[in-house]
């Protein structure tokens, strides 16, 4: 999506990984480079926002 010029959020607390340190290191170090790192509850009220303007 990245590459085709798409606006990617990643939601942290929607992804796992087989350790808690390289969920950690993966957030930080490769897809916040990707775009835009926020959770869940973040995610849903800012589109929750946009859809009663």
């Amino acid at each position: 999506a990245f590459n085709l010029g798409y606006t990617v959020y990643t939601l942290e607390d929607c992804c796992t990984s087989t350790t808690q340190e390289i969920h950690d290191w993966s957030i930080k170090n490769t897809l916040a480079f990707f775009g835009f790192v926020i959770d869940a509850e973040s995610y849903l009220a800012a589109i929750t926002e946009r859809k009663d303007k």
